[in-house]
């Protein structure tokens, strides 16, 4: 289990409910296609350029949201054994 945002969830949710028809498939377009981080890299910076945002690296994204959830009172510990059981 990951921790999220509550605010996320309701998001998260129907984007999974949207990819229905790939049940099964975590990363990638498809079985035969493997996943490709510079793919999700372009598609984050420009979402982030179109609402205006500075860009930053997901490497930094990963770090914001340690830091959100430590600010909401997750345990830092619990939080990197989380990651490191989920890799």
């Amino acid at each position: 289990m990951v921790p999220i945002a509550s605010a996320l969830r309701s998001v998260l949710a129907e984007h999974l409910l949207a990819l229905a028809w790939r049940e099964g498939l975590a990363l990638g377009r498809a079985e035969d296609v493997p996943f490709n981080s510079e793919r999700v890299n372009s598609r984050a910076y420009k979402v982030w350029r179109e609402a205006g945002l500075d860009r930053i690296t997901l490497h930094e994204c990963r770090h914001t949201f340690a830091s959100l959830m430590i600010a909401a009172g997750v345990n830092a510990k619990a939080l990197a054994r989380t990651w490191v059981t989920q890799a």
